[in-house]
């Protein structure tokens, strides 16, 4: 069978198949490397945030842990110390009371407790720094006013008991009996005397502080006020422990009664122990005794409960005495600044009272007196005297222990056997001093000074 010819023009259809493309194929969802630079680095960045977290909770951790260590150890050594709150954002101090720390009144070991016992002195006996782990730096002292000046109002409340060396102390306001004899203490150290120191704020105490007010610079209150306690200053231990010794047991020769006995003795001394000591520490006996009620007999040997009248202020020699004569005050002065004030007996009869400027005539320690029957004439003719006599020396001689002559013939300023009734009652002429302070005012006065007498 003859072949088929293919007819011309025509080609048979083939089916070309579509060329197959090697190409790897991507994976649906995988990020480019573009983003993967961008995820490491964020990671990275939060890896060291998280470090340096973990570094400062450590670093705070240990810090806090470092303060609470510290502050138990101040606790631990100094209880009233400034608290702070760590939590808090504000410290919180603890309130600590103004109230100084009590003292009783010293009491010999052989004595009894004083029935009923007398309240204590409110004082600080030393101001004290209380220890911290880190030293305060040491503060500056104030610098001194250039003109007399009210001291700082009394703050309202402290936050620490915490006294500084440099700083002044105000001692509290008197309460007790104790506490005014505290006062009255200091007041004598200063010789601002109110005469005797027998814990009773009378007419002569506030006498002295009205005049300490005055020539400082201070609001007169006559009181034992705010500034005059600062001006003052503290009282420190207002009392000490003496043991009475043979000397003083020696200057205790009670004096006769009449004058031609007295005239016949050799020495007019003390009645007895208490009288000795009293005067000795410019007190009262009654006063001395409250202090020291387990004591009955005064002996060589014997201690007691006393003031501390040390360290008082400096006698200075004085150019003026002025006599206040209502006041019954005695003052005295160097440059025109007072430097002493005591209170003094006038004659109970005006018209025997001197006035105007006079002038110390003469000075005398431990003088004799003339008895003259002319003075005393009831007495002169009682014992038949008719003839002046001299009577020996001694603290219960008429004129005590001192005799300071004025150019008014027969006045001067002296001594006295009863000092409790110093600036109370009226004398003869002539202005009396307690002996303690007419003792006083002859080391601080030179023959020639002037007398002032305002009436």
């Amino acid at each position: 069978m003859p072949a088929r010819k293919k007819a011309p023009g025509r080609k048979r259809a083939t089916k070309r198949r579509a060329p197959v493309r090697r190409t790897r194929s991507k994976r649906q969802g995988s990020p480019s490397p573009g983003v993967l630079v961008v995820l490491l680095l964020i990671s990275l960045a939060c890896l060291a945030v998280s470090v340096y977290m973990l570094i400062e909770e450590k670093r705070k951790g240990s810090e806090t842990s470092e303060m609470e260590r510290k502050l138990e150890e101040m606790k631990r050594i100094s209880p009233d110390a400034e608290v702070f709150n760590l939590g808090d954002p504000e410290p919180k101090k603890k309130v600590v009371p103004t109230d100084v720390v009590k003292a009783k009144p010293l009491i010999p070991p052989h004595q009894t407790a004083p029935q009923p016992a007398p309240e204590p002195i409110e004082v600080d006996l030393k101001p004290m720094v209380r220890s911290t782990t880190q030293a305060p730096p040491a503060p500056r002292p104030p610098a001194p006013p250039s003109k007399p000046a009210a001291p700082p109002t009394p703050p309202e409340s402290r936050t620490s008991d915490v006294v500084r060396r440099a700083e002044r102390v105000v001692g509290p306001a008197p309460a007790t009996q104790l506490d005014i004899a505290a006062w009255q203490i200091r007041l004598e150290r200063h010789h601002f005397s109110m005469g005797t120191i027998d814990g009773d704020y009378g007419m002569r105490s506030r006498r002295a502080v009205t005049q300490f007010q005055k020539h400082h610079g201070l609001p007169v209150t006559g009181e034992l006020d705010y500034e005059t306690r600062y001006k003052l200053g503290m009282p420190g231990n207002p009392f000490q422990l003496y043991t009475v010794t043979d000397d003083d047991i020696r200057k205790i020769q009670p004096p006769p009664v009449t004058w031609l006995e007295k005239s016949k003795a050799s020495y007019l001394g003390y009645h007895d122990g208490w009288e000795m000591l009293a005067e000795k520490f410019s007190s009262t006996e009654s006063f001395l005794q409250k202090l020291n009620p387990g004591i009955t007999e005064i002996s060589a040997g014997t201690t007691i409960t006393a003031p501390q009248l040390e360290p008082a202020m400096p006698l200075p020699k004085i150019d003026l005495i002025r006599i206040i004569l209502p006041e019954t005050t005695l003052l005295t002065y160097k440059n025109g600044k007072v430097m002493s004030c005591f209170p003094c007996s006038i004659a109970q009869d005006k018209n025997k009272r001197p006035a105007g400027r006079l002038e110390v005539k003469n000075r005398a320690p431990n003088p004799n007196y003339t008895f003259s029957p002319a003075l005393f004439a009831e007495a002169a003719e009682a014992e038949g005297i008719e003839q002046r006599l001299i009577i020996p020396p001694g603290p219960n001689n008429p004129v005590g222990s001192a005799w300071i002559g004025l150019t008014l013939p027969g006045y001067g300023i002296h001594g006295t056997t009863e000092p409790t009734e110093i600036s109370r009652t009226g004398s003869s002429g002539c202005f009396r001093l307690a002996n303690w302070n007419a003792t006083k005012l002859i080391h601080m006065v030179t023959v020639g000074v002037p007398v002032e007498i305002i009436e």
